[in-house]
């Protein structure tokens, strides 16, 4: 029935935004209470990434939804239904967008590393040097954008995976790097080391990263 009120591009955005917002807000209340952290001045910097986050999603859905024909306002980047996708479905869409996240925001990340765009850019989010959840959002909005917002719906629409399955995918990946730039996630490539070599450990899981050097010394190996 909402579907058939609203436009499928209105209740996907609706929902982009009210998960990230969630999200942050679930975890200021956690960090709050458990370090007595302010959170304030972080969830403001957050609604202004969770903005430029829906508006650059608009325009990829625009450019990139689904259905192709269809005018932009019935277009999105997931599959808004009311109707459960299949359980295994859901399990190998999101293997295969951890495994794709990975990738994309490796060479995302590297590209932010290049010298005009660090200094541009990139650089806002190495400055702050304080272990923190929220070291997340403080980063240039187009950062933001471009190294978390934009792999995820880059994933979800090369898999044309379940709106659920986007929840999932966004809450998981938002909730890990929030807590990687606060502590490191157990058999995962440490990104605090990151803040510290900059040169070093650019993507998500380290499979890109291994997969790099792997590359680089064949190169080498060859000549």
């Amino acid at each position: 029935m909402l579907s058939k009120q609203l436009p499928p591009l209105v209740i996907e955005t609706c929902i982009i935004a009210a998960t990230q917002l969630a999200v942050y807000i679930g975890y200021a209340v956690y960090i709050t209470i458990n370090r007595g952290e302010k959170t304030r001045s972080s969830l403001q910097l957050a609604i202004v990434h969770i903005a430029v986050g829906v508006i650059g999603g608009v325009w990829l859905t625009v450019l990139i939804g689904r259905p192709r024909d269809a005018p932009f306002p019935r277009k999105t980047l997931s599959r808004v239904s009311t109707d459960w996708p299949p359980i295994f479905e859901v399990a190998t869409h999101i293997t295969a967008a951890v495994l794709l996240f990975d990738i994309i925001f490796y060479v995302l990340h590297r590209l932010m590393h290049t010298r005009p765009l660090y200094a541009l850019i990139h650089f806002n989010h190495h400055a702050f040097h304080k272990p923190s959840p929220f070291a997340v959002v403080y980063a240039h909005p187009l950062d933001y954008f471009l190294t978390q917002a934009l792999p995820v719906m880059i994933v979800v629409r090369t898999l044309d995976a379940h709106v659920l399955t986007m929840v999932i995918v966004g809450s998981a990946g938002l909730l890990a790097a929030m807590y990687s730039h606060s502590g490191d996630l157990a058999g995962i490539m440490s990104h605090r080391q990151h803040h510290r070599q900059p040169k070093e450990n650019f993507g998500a899981l380290g499979i890109s990263d291994t997969l790099a050097g792997w590359l680089v010394k064949f190169h080498y190996d060859q000549n």
